[in-house]
């Protein structure tokens, strides 16, 4: 008794000084959570969590001390088995409280010593009486066929004693939750003849939790690593994991167990280890043993016993523990507070919707849809697949309703222009850069090339999120970072237009999701009623807008008459129709007007371009460009437009020119690149053209300069 009377001593200086690391729980937005081990603290979402209050270091050491005392009364009175019981689970509660390292490795000599003693002192005890836990478990093992200890081992009872006092709360929150999920996993289990309180093997992994993951990757209510879940038809990708489809991933945890249990000849304790430890690894392990598959003797028997790890070891002892407390949850202290079974029905949904829009269309609160749907983990339907969206019963034909009205919401673009860098173009769509590389496979965010067109994860296409209802109005999806005054602009109509046709007020504001009419109400137009077409071909500058004005007709008549929308683009050259032109018929029925006199070049409008980039080219003033095309400061170039240009090497310009400048020597220059600077900065700030630029640095491609970096640079004169 003196050795048990040091280590009394040792905790209660532990008691006092309270040295702990932490505690084994996850934090979530409602409370927390305990996890079983082997599954680590993770993410854990916010729904579905009931609050459950931590247990304090304090608190875990006082229990761990009482429990010693109960091992040192037990001792005193012969009750060896009690002894070591009380023994495990002090070692348990220890553990659990997490000591610092250094103090839990000085104190286990001590802790080895008396363990190994009782355990040698248990073993030699001759058992006069059957144990007070023999006859529930004889009654679980005739209806179950998960295989029983009887009597009930030290491992397993240890067990039970950590979901009494150690986690009680935790495993009270899971218990709750259980009635949410279990009347279906136990109709699949049965369908597959599976053990049905192997369905208990949730609480063990996730407490019945759906969407939560381990520190080690593993995901969902079955705790599936990515790989493993793949074999299994679990699908994980940028929009969807199924891991968080608890009904998908209890299907996938039914073929895995299946599997197991045929490896392992039928054996529910090796299925049960190698669903934790891998069927790779316990196979080994078996092996070194010689062949032996009794699993109580692999978990204490070397060296199987030294290659399965801890975690392995509890794994099934756990589950027959959570099986025992749920079949009599009073005698353990546990409240029976079922939550409402989950009873949802499917809609098939094509493409891309956002599931926060279509919950607020169908009036529902705030997340309902998400909790249903854990698995779209960006909130939206993943683009251009089927998909499965959970709704509650009785609300398929509501839904499918609605998502048949919406307009599908596609990924955003964005083709990369001269000077722009990952994070500014993530900027500008309002992701991460993290998001949009990995969206996009970029290896380096300084790789990118211009004219690459990138996907913006996650974003609306603001031309996607438009379309026309039955009675021709072009509806548009508000989408973040939208005002009306960008809306009506993007469409060219005006904010009173916009406030008119929404029966909007000046203040009101609008919300991510809303949809809102960009067109007046008007039937798609006949063109039989109209006569004879006019074709007009497209000239830079134009837009729909414009020639519709020009020739006194409604936008949504020539946007019909054409196959056009509000978003469309048209292109130079492009030939349109026009049905019933009162004004400027004569004018417009013409090919386009010919060029200015004395303008009699032309410029194809490139990536990068602006008015004032390609008047600085060809050496004229911005202003005598827009005016030679029929353009103003607002109008927007498109790639491929053609405009018209006084090119001054021509017979007759060159000797104005040569004549006003004396001719220079050509002089190599070498510029030293600074921040923000790229090859088509350094050509304006020289007065050179982009091309040169290129040929006296030997790039074939747009290249990624470097702070500091030198390049070469002729003098003007070197262009003629």
């Amino acid at each position: 008794m003196l050795r048990m009377t040091r280590f009394h001593f040792s905790l209660s200086v532990l008691l006092a000084a309270g040295v702990l690391a932490g505690c084994s729980t996850t934090q979530s937005g409602e409370g927390e959570i305990h996890q079983f081990s082997p599954v680590p603290a993770g993410q854990i979402g916010a729904q579905d969590l009931e609050p459950v209050l931590s247990r304090s270091a304090s608190e875990y050491l006082d229990a761990a001390n009482e429990a010693f005392r109960l091992a040192n009364e037990a001792q005193e009175e012969g009750d060896h088995d009690e002894a070591y019981r009380q023994y495990t689970l002090m070692m348990e509660l220890l553990l659990e409280s997490d000591l610092d390292p250094t103090i839990f490795y000085n104190l286990r000599s001590e802790f080895g010593e008396i363990l190994d003693t009782s355990t040698k002192i248990a073993r030699t005890f001759e058992r006069t009486q059957p144990s007070t836990w023999n006859q529930e478990v004889v009654e679980l093992a005739l209806r179950s066929e998960l295989e029983f200890p009887n009597p009930l081992n030290d491992r397993v009872l240890a067990e039970i004693e950590a979901i009494r006092k150690v986690y009680p709360n935790g495993y009270q929150s899971g218990y709750s939750r259980s009635f949410k999920y279990l009347p279906h996993i136990r109709e699949e289990f049965k369908k597959a003849g599976l053990p049905e309180d192997l369905v208990w093997l949730a609480m063990v992994e996730s407490q019945f939790t759906p969407r939560i993951n381990s520190h080690a990757g593993a995901g969902g209510m079955w705790q599936f690593m990515r790989s493993t879940g793949r074999r299994y038809g679990l699908r994980s990708d940028y929009y969807v994991d199924d891991r968080y489809d608890w009904k998908k991933s209890t299907q996938a945890a039914i073929q895995y167990l299946t599997e197991l249990y045929e490896m392992f000849d039928g054996s529910w304790p090796l299925a049960v280890s190698a669903y934790n430890m891998g069927e790779a690894g316990l196979e080994r392990a078996i092996a070194s043993n010689g062949g032996d598959r009794d699993f109580w003797s692999l978990i204490e028997t070397p060296p199987a016993a030294n290659r399965i790890r801890r975690e392995t070891k509890k794994f099934y002892p756990k589950l027959l523990a959570s099986v025992i407390v749920a079949n009599d949850p009073a005698k353990y202290g546990i409240k029976t507070k079922p939550q409402d079974e989950e009873r949802t029905e499917t809609v098939t949904v094509k493409g891309q919707y956002s599931i926060q829009v279509i919950e607020q269309e169908a009036g529902y609160a705030k997340d309902t849809l998400a909790k249903l749907n854990p698995q779209y983990i960006r909130g939206y339907t993943p683009p251009g697949r089927v998909a499965e969206l959970s709704v509650p019963i009785g609300a398929r034909a509501k839904i499918a309703a609605l998502v048949e009205d919406m307009p599908e919401l596609r990924p955003g673009t964005h083709t990369v222009m001269a000077g722009e860098t990952l994070s500014g173009i993530a900027a500008l769509h309002r992701v991460a850069p993290a998001a949009l590389q990995t969206a996009n496979n970029i290896s380096s965010p300084r790789r990118l090339q211009i004219g690459q067109r990138l996907v913006i994860p996650g974003v609306v296409s603001r031309s996607g999120a438009v379309a026309a209802n039955s009675e021709g109005q072009m509806v548009y999806t508000v989408t973040r970072g939208d005002s009306l005054s960008q809306i009506a602009s993007r469409h060219r109509v005006s904010v009173n237009d916009l406030q008119a046709w929404n029966n909007l007020g000046r203040s009101t504001r609008i919300h991510v999701g809303d949809r809102i009419y960009v067109s007046a109400g008007q039937p798609k137009a006949s063109t039989e009623s109209f006569g004879e077409a006019i074709v007009y071909t497209v000239r830079a500058g134009d837009y729909p807008a414009k020639i519709a004005k020009s020739f006194n007709v409604r936008l949504n008549d020539f946007l019909a008459w054409n196959g056009l929308t509000t978003s469309s683009t048209i292109r130079v050259g492009q030939q349109l129709k026009v049905y019933n032109a009162t004004t400027a018929k004569a004018t417009y029925s013409e090919s386009p007007r010919k060029a200015p006199a004395g303008v009699d070049g032309t410029h194809t409008v490139r990536g990068g371009d602006t008015a004032s980039t390609i008047a600085q080219r060809y050496r004229v003033s911005t202003s005598d460009l827009l005016v030679w095309n029929d353009l103003s400061s607002r109008s927007v170039l498109q790639l491929g437009d053609v405009l018209y240009v006084r090119n001054p090497g021509e017979a007759g310009e060159r000797e104005l020119v040569a004549a006003a400048v004396p001719k220079a020597q050509p002089e190599k220059v070498m510029h030293t690149v600074r921040r923000g600077q790229n090859p088509t900065t350094i050509a304006e700030r020289y007065d050179v053209a982009l091309p040169d630029l290129f040929k006296w640095n030997g790039w074939t491609k747009a290249p990624v300069l470097q702070i500091g970096e030198e390049i070469v640079v002729m003098s003007a004169s070197s262009t003629d």
